[in-house]
């Protein structure tokens, strides 16, 4: 992996000038596992540009159901919808991959992408992203088996933190991909069976690579494309 400034691909993409007064004496910190970033409802008092690990924003029902919302690790911040208006979000975000990253107040935030040009072209490049990655999610999730959306998202985790080992337990993948616990066991056995997986305690380990890629689906392709052109032009 080609080592970066930041290690933030967001960060990285602005000029230096604008990321050092963003971040200005901040320093990475740790981001433990179950770490709640933001709750529904409610304007954060801080974003967060992951430099490891992932984040996972959650639709909780009051029936107890649960669904991700969307998945973000160091390609961009964590709280980046709370920018673009007052209306609160639908979802609790909290860390599912301990990591490590910068946090910056909300009001900091909120002053550099109101006043600062280059900072909100590339916070507005990062959402319209995320928001083509939620529908072509919408879309695998109507229309393809679970097999190959399974899949689908382990090769899109792994990406994110750069390794094959995946410590996420089957209750969590199965809220990840909205469906039941026994459907995820069944898929992760016939993935396991056929030599893509391999089961680890608390998680699983991506044994082969393009066995798996050979199982998910389309959109593994399309936004695999989609996340290495994110701020391909480089610096604002």
């Amino acid at each position: 992996m080609q080592k970066t400034r930041f290690g933030n691909r967001l960060l990285d993409a602005l000029p230096r000038e604008c990321a050092d007064h963003l971040l200005g004496s901040e320093a990475c910190v740790d981001l433990p596992l179950g770490l709640a970033l933001f709750e529904r409802d409610r304007r954060p008092r801080f974003l967060y540009f992951l430099t490891s690990g992932i984040a996972s924003v959650v639709f909780n029902s009051e029936r107890g159901t649960s669904v991700e919302l969307s998945t973000e690790g160091n390609e961009g911040v964590v709280g980046w919808l709370h920018l673009l208006g007052p209306n609160p979000t639908d979802g609790d975000c909290t860390m599912q991959v301990a990591g490590s990253g910068y946090r910056v107040s909300a009001d900091a935030m909120q002053r550099a992408f109101d006043t600062v040009p280059e900072t909100r072209r590339a916070i507005l490049e990062y959402a319209q992203h995320q928001m083509i990655v939620a529908n072509q999610v919408l879309a695998c999730n109507r229309l393809h088996r679970a097999e190959a959306r399974f899949s689908r998202w382990l090769l899109m985790v792994s990406d994110r933190i750069q390794n094959d080992d995946l410590p996420m337990t089957q209750e969590f993948m199965s809220i990840m991909l909205g469906t039941r616990r026994t459907t995820v066991a069944e898929v992760a056995g016939d993935l396991a069976r056929a030599g893509a997986v391999e089961g680890r305690r608390g998680g699983l380990r991506i044994a082969n690579r393009k066995a798996l890629e050979s199982r998910a689906c389309e959109c593994y392709k399309i936004l695999q494309t989609r996340y290495n052109a994110l701020f391909r032009r480089g610096p604002a």
